[in-house]
């Protein structure tokens, strides 16, 4: 026998614990579009007329994360704890592809 407790704001406790992750798609032709993006983009307008370097910061994050939004494809894997460990999100997106494929035939 078990009690659970838990704060009465929480909210209900959830009967499963699986979640969705983001797999960025790390290949060597997504990494030079990035690459290029940040080369190329124009960052004049994140460094000037700025005097607190806590703003510039924050600023070049928030241009970093729009590019590789923009240039880095993502794929959700849902990861539950029952999964082994060897078993990343990478891996279940790949098994996914494979089932897929298999379904249509291509094997």
């Amino acid at each position: 026998m078990a009690v659970i407790l838990c704060p009465a704001n929480s909210g209900p406790i959830p009967t499963t614990l699986r979640r969705k992750v983001s797999v960025f798609d790390l290949r060597e032709p997504n990494i030079d579009k990035l690459r290029y993006a940040i080369g190329t983009y124009d960052w004049h307008g994140v460094f000037c007329d700025v005097n607190d370097i806590d703003i510039v910061y924050s600023n070049s994050l928030n241009v970093i994360h729009s590019l590789i939004v923009v240039c880095i494809p993502t794929k959700s894997a849902v990861v539950s704890p029952c999964d082994p460990d060897f078993v990343t999100p990478l891996v279940k997106v790949l098994l996914n592809k494979r089932n897929r494929l298999r379904r249509r035939g291509k094997i």
